[in-house]
């Protein structure tokens, strides 16, 4: 899952590092700051948003960030 396709598709008016933060330490990427007016995304949430954002393009896109 790249999470910033999945909240890019949920909110496409989001700004990158202001509205919301996205950090890798090494154990996979995470939500590190959220200032978006609406609660911080569940797992489940991401992953769906994520799959809906696919839809139509290639399937060869790596699995990250």
């Amino acid at each position: 899952m790249i999470l910033y396709d999945a909240i890019m598709w949920a909110y496409p008016n989001a700004i990158p590092n202001k509205d919301f933060v996205l950090r890798n330490d090494g154990d996979g990427p995470y939500i590190e700051q959220w200032n978006l007016r609406a609660p911080i995304p569940t797992k489940e949430e991401l992953q769906m948003w994520w799959k809906e954002s696919q839809k139509g393009r290639s399937s060869s896109l790596p699995d990250s960030f």
